[in-house]
């Protein structure tokens, strides 16, 4: 990908700001789930955060290069989050079901979860900010992908499906979640979707969860 296709190449000065950035781009992040990606403005972001609009501009060059950064921010917070629980586990279904489980959505999504629907929903009609989006959803479908190979080569797992596609399945079950979760749809039944998903898992990679 050439500099001209990484929406972040709008920016001259990415290093700049050190900790005051990221506490920018912290209160970016609530402004952007209460206003939309589209709706925030400079000024938003500087009352927000107590820093001059011409500061954001400094550190940011653009406020299109700020709002995404503080998106991409906001995934990058939840994955470091999934990532030190992931290391607490050794057992591949552990892994997974953990997995499953933080990813299934049971109620209204978290700020962070929310900034990111926030850039999918720009990405729709900003055929550029796609491919850091694809980027950031590989990397987190890495999380199931990693652990399925693993689980396979020590013989936990058995199955005849390629472990990316069972991993995209997943991911795709996941994100779905968030919306009749986020709706409260009444049909939506959190705790059984959850566990048919187990079930179903189980059957695909040949686990026994017989007896709980």
């Amino acid at each position: 990908m050439s500099d001209a296709d990484d929406p972040l190449s709008a920016n001259p000065r990415p290093l700049v700001g050190g900790q005051k950035r990221l506490d920018i781009l912290d209160a970016a992040i609530g402004v952007i789930v209460d206003r939309g990606f589209d709706a925030t403005r400079y000024q938003d972001i500087a009352e927000a955060s107590g820093v001059a609009v011409s500061t954001l501009q400094y550190y940011f060059g653009s406020l299109e290069s700020l709002l995404i950064e503080s998106c991409l921010h906001a995934s990058e917070r939840d994955y470091q989050k999934a990532r030190d629980l992931l290391l607490e586990r050794t057992d591949p279904w552990d892994r997974l079901t953990f997995l499953v489980g933080s990813f299934v959505t049971s109620g209204t999504p978290g700020m962070n979860w929310q900034a990111q629907i926030e850039y999918w929903r720009a990405a729709f009609t900003r055929p550029h900010l796609r491919e850091s989006l694809i980027r950031d959803q590989d990397r987190w479908r890495a999380f199931f992908s990693e652990t399925i190979e693993a689980g396979i080569e020590a013989g936990v797992f058995t199955t005849d499906r390629d472990p990316a596609l069972i991993a995209m399945q997943l991911n795709c079950l996941a994100d779905g979640t968030v919306f009749p979760a986020f709706a409260r749809n009444p049909a939506f039944d959190a705790d059984a979707f959850l566990a048919a998903a187990i079930d179903d898992l189980a059957a695909l990679l040949g686990v026994s969860i017989d007896g709980g």
